[in-house]
């Protein structure tokens, strides 16, 4: 079923639509006593051109019910619209989401794809499409997403990657993807290595610690965005992490937790107790 969307400007002067988004009410919630399939998995990639929505069953049987975005309509947001407070909220997939996205910047949310507006001129308008599919599993569900031209993307080892290690990118589209566009031009090396499987490969390092975009370029200006965050090398972490949980070791021989080693909680700034490691065994347990 093909879903068409179609933005007419009916009026004497121009108009700019700050959002337009597509409300799914899908029964994703899993309550007590209720009946095995009633509720459904939602599996989202809200991120440009490359986006895709489908839903499946809570055993995770097929069929999957698809959203797939054509032509060149794409998803740049998404969000939880609440009727009222006690509400459990309906999510949204949005097409046109710069409005949407500048109130949440504006309270203390971070977005970090662009988002856009539309503006139109009298008697303009502007059509999207998008089309529900069936498919019968995972397998069926990539195929759908690379034959309609969109992104199927496969990373090893993660998204999440020490800054000493390199990641491994696969690609699959009906619409090949031409380059590879760092945020960090700099700090990021993107390698072309030979395709395999009919997929394209790149292989990825990054220097630069936190968060690293990698924009996925196809012809007619199509665009699709990896989200990857670089961390320092997992021994490097471990070794930090045990200082910082040894140094906030608590120390009171009048309390029985004398020598507990706790869990801290930055929201708290406080030690959360999870277990108990005393003597020698908690000296062991630093190293």
């Amino acid at each position: 079923m093909t879903w068409e969307i179609m933005l007419r400007n009916d009026g004497m002067a121009g108009v700019e639509v700050g959002d337009l988004y597509l409300p799914m009410p899908m029964n994703t919630e899993f309550l007590a006593g209720q009946p095995v399939s009633v509720a459904v998995l939602k599996h989202s990639f809200v991120s440009g051109h490359g986006s895709h929505i489908f839903w499946i069953r809570d055993n995770s049987t097929g069929p999957f019910l698809m959203l797939l975005p054509e032509a060149d309509t794409s998803l740049e947001y998404w969000n939880v619209h609440k009727d009222s407070a006690e509400a459990s909220g309906t999510w949204c997939a949005y097409i046109l989401g710069g409005a949407a996205a500048s109130e949440a910047v504006a309270g203390g949310t971070r977005w970090r794809q662009p988002t856009h507006s539309l503006s139109l001129s009298p008697a303009e308008e502007r059509r999207y499409r998008l089309r529900f599919q069936w498919v019968a599993d995972y397998e069926a569900a990539r195929r759908a997403v690379a034959d309609a031209g969109l992104m199927d993307v496969e990373v090893m080892p993660r998204m999440t990657v020490p800054n000493d290690l390199h990641v491994d990118i696969a690609l699959a589209s009906s619409i090949p993807v031409e380059r590879i566009e760092a945020e960090f031009t700099g700090d990021t090396v993107a390698q072309r290595l030979p395709d395999r499987a009919g997929r394209r490969l790149w292989r990825v390092r990054f220097s630069r610690l936190g968060e690293n975009r990698l924009t996925l370029h196809q012809p007619g200006a199509r665009q699709t965005f990896l989200e990857f965050f670089a961390t320092e090398p997992v021994e490097t972490m471990m070794k930090k992490r045990a200082a910082f949980i040894a140094k906030r070791q608590h120390r009171d021989p009048s309390k029985w937790y004398d020598g507990l080693f706790g869990e801290w909680t930055w929201r708290r700034r406080s030690c959360l107790a999870r277990t108990i490691t005393t003597g020698s065994r908690a000296a062991a347990s630093t190293r």
